[in-house]
């Protein structure tokens, strides 16, 4: 049995989600969320399930998927950043089978404390979409793989000073609502 402890892959996994919990705690303390849960299969196509603070008529709390990237770079290296389509219709169908009310996309950068929340099922029909040359990350294999990803802008985002909180598109509470209006027909 191998250990993972000197994994390059794993432990940059563990470093974006401990960047990301820290979001994800400070967005709880502020009270944009209610509360989260970590997924517990480290296989999974999402990170997290985010439960917000904003009631539905039916009295139950709204729930997302939450998928965490940390990427190693400032966050204003780039005005876009990509998510891979395949992960996205992953989690689309999750929603949809789960009954839940979005999909959450968490960026964390290792070199500031700025983070980006994208509710992407709110506008991935607005963003382009390209298939892109991308490093092929594996323990074994290095090369290059093509994927068809969507180029999520930063000021579609909400940012987040981690040392400061929700500091720039603080989501409003019935920002996922219309989520309803602008979807992909998820």
């Amino acid at each position: 049995m191998s250990n993972n402890n000197n994994n390059p892959f794993v432990k940059s996994a563990r470093i974006g989600n401990l960047a990301a919990i820290k979001v994800l705690d400070k967005m709880v303390a502020n009270n944009t969320f209610h509360s989260y849960k970590l997924s517990e299969d480290q296989f999974s196509p999402y990170d997290a399930v985010v439960v917000s603070n904003t009631i539905k008529e039916d009295g139950t709390r709204r729930r997302y998927f939450i998928e965490f990237k940390n990427r190693n770079m400032k966050s204003t290296k780039f005005t876009d950043y990509i998510m891979e389509m395949e992960k996205y219709n992953k989690l689309i169908e999750m929603k949809k089978e789960n009954e839940f009310d979005g999909i959450l996309y968490l960026n964390t950068f290792t070199q500031d404390s700025i983070a980006f929340i994208w509710i992407v099922d709110r506008i991935m029909n607005k963003v382009k979409k390209v298939s892109m040359t991308c490093p092929k990350y594996s323990a074994i294999d290095k090369g290059e793989v093509y994927k068809y990803v969507a180029m999520l802008p930063t000021d579609k985002a909400i940012k987040v000073d981690v040392n400061e909180g929700v500091t720039d598109n603080e989501p409003k509470p019935n920002q996922a609502e219309d989520n309803k209006d602008n979807n992909d027909n998820n």
